[in-house]
């Protein structure tokens, strides 16, 4: 039974290596699922934090995309710096939180720092080889 699991395991871990989208929709899935038991747990909507989970989605997706369009690491991090900025900026307008031109500068800031975790993510996403691990 031990060595039929350790089989199972092993044919997972190789298929989430060749697929890294279904790599970042696992993920996703999971802390989405334990989000929802926290939330029964504490007694608060199902749905609650839902920002920080989408978040974290928007990250490890953005990295996906630059590790796809581009191969060239220079690329990979600019693509995750502009995406992630459009991202940030989308959001505060769409939660009405610019304010003038020092808010700008927080969220480059802000996008070079996850636009970094993203490209950190696309860098393991383009050096996943077919049998590793």
């Amino acid at each position: 039974m031990l060595k039929k699991l350790k089989r199972i395991n092993r044919e997972f871990v190789l298929f989430l290596s060749k697929k890294p989208l279904f790599y970042v929709l696992f993920l996703f899935a999971i802390i989405l699922v334990a989000r929802i038991v926290i939330n029964v747990y504490r007694q608060q909507p199902i749905l609650a934090n839902l920002e920080d989970t989408l978040s974290l989605f928007c990250t490890l997706f953005i990295g996906y995309l630059a590790s796809v369009l581009s191969k060239k690491t220079g690329q990979q991090f600019l693509l995750c710096f502009l995406f992630t900025f459009i991202y940030l900026v989308i959001q505060s307008f769409i939660e009405k939180s610019i304010v003038d031109y020092t808010s700008f500068l927080l969220l480059t800031f802000f996008s070079i720092l996850l636009g970094g975790i993203s490209w950190i993510l696309a860098r393991s996403f383009t050096s996943i080889r077919i049998g590793e691990r």
